[in-house]
């Protein structure tokens, strides 16, 4: 099998390095010996053989339609190309890159094309062959890569992705043997006639249309090769020709192919990186899978996201700044708030604390009194909201100084009181409140300094249920000997510690000493 791989876009230039310069500059005129002028010759030469190949291939459909007489020409261009690098080993740093057909004699790969050609529900795109072998020396990984497609369910010319991934090793200065590892099929792009059927833009639609959607999108299906008595099915390559932009190679036998038969490729490098289904830097992967679920419109996107659950939020605005911009969206919010809690009330109450006029603030207190405080988040929605306001409270800027601690709590029973809780309801939900937020601030200098703070508050004499409750001054003490013990100096140390000494009785052994 034979693989040659070509960029029109390159040019040779001669370069060489002057006296002890660290820096490559062109040969002038001046300088110019007999050996560089051979150089010269010699790239001419090899640029008008790959011209003479390239000029060959032309219209045969990578070697579906090609012509007995074809076929021989291409066969002398690719003998006249081979005799430039024999002798030479194999360069793996050259080798290393994604590289597209040109043209094959391959029966396994020229099936596929007449298929394509024969069949109207079948599409074969382009097809590549991926090394990944930069940074090694006695091998590396390859990928062969068909795009392909079924008009009308799927996109045309990339509506699925097969991959064929195999090990390699170098076995001889040009020789490398492939052991096949498995077979994939992928990235399944279905048509906009396909999406409007499962998924239609307009209403009904159920969560069991966007689970299938869902599901066909991130279909993948791996399937091992293996071959009875052997490690994997495998196969010899001769690298005939190898460098920057061309690659010429020959199969013989191995992968389901007849022993002693000599398949051609020709392949040109792949530059155009819209085109690869497997690209190098994340970035790209990123900008990939960004452009596949943007197919889909926005609003089926955010339902999607919606339905997978709070907890995969934050990973999935992690992806790419379009999706971080949705979950910024006030309709996405109010889309959450619709699907989440579709009994709750846009009901204002009374107190010092107001109703947030963001769907988001909205979503966030209705799970929080749901699952921090396990309460009905259509009764006790104010809860909360009563979270987030002591948070933002004691959260503010580091160079301003959050209210007394005593004001903060008063604010608490007075909303409770004017939403209709007794005193003693009113004081539990506030002590609940003040201990969740003090167990859920960051371990940070700023929450050291505002614990510190709290416990250094004088008592202010207030009736009940105004007082915060023993069990809240206990958990800031206790939180500063614990969390924070390697932060006090010796001077803070004994002010906190007599602190907590005069207002309790014993003081538990884990506080003292440092």
């Amino acid at each position: 099998m034979e693989l040659v791989f070509h960029s029109a876009s390159s040019s040779y230039l001669p370069w060489t390095r002057r006296g002890n310069d660290n820096g490559w500059r062109p040969l002038t005129s001046s300088r110019r010996s007999c050996r560089s002028s051979t150089k010269l010759r010699v790239a001419a030469s090899v640029e008008s053989r790959k011209m003479e190949l390239l000029k060959c291939i032309q219209d045969t459909e990578r070697g579906l339609s090609a012509t007995p007489e074809q076929r021989s020409s291409i066969e002398e261009a690719v003998v006249s190309l081979e005799g430039y690098s024999g002798g030479h080993p194999i360069s793996l740093p050259k080798l290393d890159g994604t590289w597209r057909l040109q043209y094959t004699s391959a029966p396994d790969v020229l099936i596929l094309l007449q298929a394509a050609a024969t069949l109207p529900f079948f599409q074969v795109g382009q097809i590549f062959q991926k090394f990944e072998c930069r940074n090694q020396s006695h091998g590396g990984l390859v990928r062969n890569i068909v795009r392909w497609s079924i008009p009308t369910f799927l996109e045309e010319q990339e509506g699925a992705t097969l991959l064929v991934s195999a090990k390699f090793k170098l076995v001889s200065l040009r020789n490398i043997y492939l052991q096949f590892q498995e077979i994939t099929v992928q990235d399944i792009n279905i048509s906009e006639e396909l999406q409007a059927v499962i998924a239609p833009a307009v209403l009904p639609r159920s969560f069991i249309n966007l689970q299938i959607l869902q599901f066909l999108r991130a279909f993948k299906a791996q399937i091992p090769v293996r071959d009875p008595g052997r490690e994997s099915v495998g196969g010899l390559y001769y690298l005939s020709y190898l460098d920057e932009n061309v690659l010429l190679g020959r199969a013989v036998g191995g992968g389901g192919s007849a022993k002693g038969n000599r398949f051609n490729w020709i392949l040109e490098e792949a530059t155009n990186s819209k085109q690869l289904p497997i690209k190098k830097e994340g970035k790209m992967e990123e900008e990939e899978e960004e452009a596949g679920m943007g197919k889909l419109p926005e609003h089926v996107v955010a339902e999607i996201f919606i339905r997978a659950g709070v907890w995969e939020w934050p990973q999935i605005s992690c992806v790419s700044k379009k999706w971080a911009s949705m979950f910024r969206s006030e309709s996405f919010w109010q889309g959450a708030l619709s699907f989440t809690y579709p009994f709750f009330a846009n009901n204002s109450w009374p107190g010092p604390i107001p109703p947030p006029p963001h769907p988001k603030r909205r979503f966030m207190a209705l799970y929080i009194t749901q699952h921090l405080f396990a309460s009905d988040p259509h009764t006790d929605e104010v809860i909360g909201h009563c979270y987030l306001f002591l948070r933002d409270q004691l959260h503010l800027h580091p160079s301003l100084m959050p209210p007394h601690s005593g004001i903060l709590h008063g604010t608490l029973i007075d909303q409770f009181i004017a939403c209709g809780k007794s005193r003693d309801v009113a004081h539990d939900l506030a002590s609940r409140i003040w201990l969740a937020v003090v167990d859920n601030l960051h371990e940070d200098h700023h929450t050291y300094s505002l614990l510190k703070r709290l416990a250094q508050e004088g008592d202010i004499f207030l009736p009940y249920p105004y007082t915060r409750s023993v069990k809240v001054q206990w958990r800031v003490f206790e939180k500063l000997f614990t969390d924070f013990r390697d932060c006090f100096n010796n001077l803070d140390y004994y002010d906190i510690l007599a602190c907590a000494k005069s207002r309790f009785h014993p003081i538990p052994s884990a506080w003292l000493g440092r």
